[in-house]
């Protein structure tokens, strides 16, 4: 980046009031504290002695860069001056090339092992031999003359290769200067992403920016991590961090389903194994996370699975049309499984009533023919014990003269 043109990253803009302004506009203490140590350093000649006091000041900055450079002048906390009179901490300076120096001028052997220990472990490396390290410190006369000593692995340490240069949350300026320079790095040397599209969550703190453009960059590099720990005179990181907070935002690019970020980023890794079960599992994810929605059919996820759209953009405008998919059916924070089994669930519930429904009808459909049969029967009956009085007044009839009225009579009284 060229030291003319103006940006909000501190490490790099202009030490101009411009510059100040475009990294004082993002109300981000950590970056003004970065960009005043900057002014120290390179435009005062001195050096910050109480980093707690600096952070203090850069939360409540002064308006603009020719007050600012007034009140650092007279800080108590600022050393203004002769390198050798500067009495700085070895365990929070920054590990940069003028952090080196500061630590030589004052001519302490303690200072000095100190801080080349704290680059040693940078590297991965653990002293077995503390003669060797105050040796390599002091024929070192740049940090770069002694980071080419470390990259030979010398026998006084230990080396892990795994965790060399691995970034970890560090206190103070130190860390965060590393963690910046990591990102400047990575960003200008990508082969087809814009670190200006660091997903939001990502972008708002240095170390999870840093975490999501280290990742990206092994990505387009063969899961390679950055060639070099050391850039612009400093130390920096090189790979993401391994472990994070609980709740914190994920923004480590990986091949897992489960944890990288739902971006196009986390789904072209995610895709590129080739695996029908990992890209099922992201897609789930996806429409749960995105979409609040829940899989009605396992055998549909799969078969988009297996031959997945070219880019996030594109699964974004399909799946809202997916009619294997419950848009809306999981509010935020619904656990996809629970909400599955309760799908299931509702689903035999409703056809327990159906079966419950269908037995109603076809119970009551022969409980009515029953009665309707035992209905008829009854009528019949009773029709012919009417029809016995009439019979018998006939049979009666036919048994008398018709000049027999009074038989006749008896007769059909008898029979009543």
């Amino acid at each position: 980046v060229s030291p003319c043109i103006v940006t909000g990253d501190p490490l790099t803009t202009p030490l101009t009031d411009e510059g100040f302004q475009a990294v004082l506009r993002q109300k981000d203490a950590l970056k003004v504290a970065i960009f005043m140590q900057r002014l120290v350093e390179e435009r005062l000649g001195g050096a910050i002695t109480d980093e707690l006091q600096l952070m203090a000041f850069a939360a409540d900055p002064a308006p603009s860069m020719y007050d600012v450079v007034s009140l650092l002048r007279n800080a108590t906390w600022v050393c203004v001056g002769d390198a050798s009179v500067c009495s700085v901490d070895a365990s929070l300076i920054p590990l940069s090339d003028s952090g080196y120096q500061r630590i030589r001028a004052q001519g302490n052997v303690s200072s000095l092992a100190s801080f080349v220990t704290r680059v040693v472990a940078h590297f991965g490396g653990q002293v077995v031999d503390v003669s060797g390290l105050r040796s390599a410190g002091q024929s070192s006369a740049t940090l770069a003359g002694l980071v080419a000593k470390l990259e030979s692995k010398p026998t006084w340490a230990t080396w892990d290769a795994a965790s060399a240069c691995e970034s970890e949350p560090r206190s103070g300026l130190a860390g965060s200067t590393a963690v910046s320079l990591s990102i400047e790095y990575a960003c200008l040397h990508m082969n087809e992403f814009n670190c200006e599209n660091i997903p939001p969550q990502c972008s708002s703190s240095l170390w999870d920016a840093a975490d999501y453009a280290l990742s990206v960059y092994a990505l387009e590099h063969k899961r390679d991590p950055l060639p070099s720990c050391y850039f612009k005179g400093a130390l920096m990181f090189s790979r993401p961090r391994a472990q994070h907070a609980a709740g914190a935002p994920l923004c480590v690019v990986t091949s897992d389903p489960l944890t990288t970020p739902l971006t196009d980023e986390g789904y072209q890794a995610v895709i590129a194994q080739k695996s029908t079960t990992s890209t099922a599992s992201f897609i789930r994810r996806f429409a749960r996370e995105r979409l609040a929605a829940a899989v009605l059919d396992e055998a549909a996820l799969r078969a988009l699975a297996a031959e997945p759209p070219a880019s996030l953009f594109d699964l974004e405008v399909l799946l809202p049309q997916a009619s294997w998919l419950d848009i809306g059916a999981l509010e935020s924070g619904d656990d996809y499984e629970v909400a599955t089994a309760t799908s299931a669930d509702d689903l035999l519930s409703w056809r327990l009533w159906a079966f419950v429904g269908l037995g109603a009808v076809v119970v009551i459909a022969i409980l009515a023919s029953v009665l309707h049969v035992l209905c008829r029967s009854t009528s019949a009956e009773r029709a012919k014990v009417r029809a016995r009085p009439a019979a018998a007044v006939a049979v009666a009839k036919s048994a008398v003269p018709d000049d027999g009225l009074f038989i006749q009579a008896v007769s059909e009284r008898a029979i009543v």
